[in-house]
């Protein structure tokens, strides 16, 4: 879906995912299950690329504002939108971290992040796939499910990740490839110059995030 998200022009702070993951758990981790070390990874990656260097504070690092500001904190807004990732890519059966990637490439994690041809939600959701999306509804009953949505961590995006997941898939199977599949997620052609780019820069963090989660960086 071609999309250009209205997001906070800041530095990103990203690094290596630290062994401290283990302190959330009273189970060692290499004694929890996979799932839970996808989703409680995939959390603390992302929340490390939420944050910029706060130069006035000599180097403290904090979270983006739109992100501070969200019910319950950070971390509690980027895990409800880890748990819809990883549901829709079981649903859909796509890859998490290839799911986890496109988010942060088209809203970078924030549910109201606008494109300009009206893509709308965590994965930008294009009006012309917009079908039974209760989100991206115009009127007064689209008008209240997103205020009420505004009360909850992660805004009512369990929907529009399953709808981007379902749109990801249906596309893979139509390419013949997640390459393609990307392609035309974002361009909707296989085989686009621009797709390609986008599908290089999707795959290239899907496989950093994996390295985080898997790869026992320290």
């Amino acid at each position: 879906m071609k999309a250009t998200t209205t997001v906070l022009a800041a530095a990103l702070f990203a690094g290596p995912l630290q062994a401290a993951e283990t302190e959330k758990h009273d189970t060692p981790i290499e004694e929890l299950d996979t799932d839970t070390v996808l989703r409680s990874g995939l959390t603390h990656a992302i929340e490390r690329r939420k944050r910029i260097p706060w130069h006035e504070k000599r180097g403290e690092v904090v979270h983006w504002e739109v992100c501070r500001k969200s019910p319950g904190g950070c971390a509690v807004h980027i895990e409800a939108i880890v748990d819809y990732i990883v549901d829709a890519s079981e649903a859909h059966e796509v890859d998490p971290y290839v799911l986890a990637s496109i988010v942060w490439t088209e809203s970078r994690y924030q549910p109201y992040a606008t494109g300009k041809a009206g893509e709308m939600g965590i994965v930008q959701i294009h009006p012309s796939n917009r079908h039974g999306l209760q989100w991206m509804r115009k009127g007064r009953e689209g008008e209240r499910y997103r205020k009420t949505c505004r009360k909850q961590v992660g805004q009512c995006q369990h929907e529009v990740a399953q709808h981007g997941a379902g749109i990801l898939s249906r596309y893979a199977a139509r390419c013949g490839s997640i390459e393609g599949g990307l392609a035309a997620y974002n361009t909707g052609r296989c085989d686009s110059t621009a797709g390609a780019k986008y599908a290089t820069r999707v795959l290239r963090l899907a496989g950093d995030l994996r390295h985080e989660v898997e790869g026992g960086s320290a």
